[in-house]
């Protein structure tokens, strides 16, 4: 299974496909300010969320994983 994982400045969603078809989906909440126009203010808290992402959806963070940050 390969991943994306697309960080915006209202959540981090990390999707899970296999071929063309969708597998697996998670979303994680992120506190206003920790991104802002595509720059990351405060790394650490990120860091935070993405470790607990991979804890309770360690499928997604296996195999060929893709970072996709937005920014205007």
């Amino acid at each position: 299974m390969e991943s994306s994982i697309y960080v915006s400045a209202e959540q981090i969603q990390a999707i899970g496909y296999n071929g063309g078809a969708v597998v697996s989906f998670a979303a994680f909440p992120l506190p206003e300010g920790t991104m802002y126009n595509g720059t990351i203010t405060d790394g650490a808290f990120l860091a935070e969320c993405l470790a607990s992402m991979k804890k309770e959806n360690s499928d997604l963070f296996k195999g060929g994983v893709t970072l996709i940050v937005d920014g205007s």
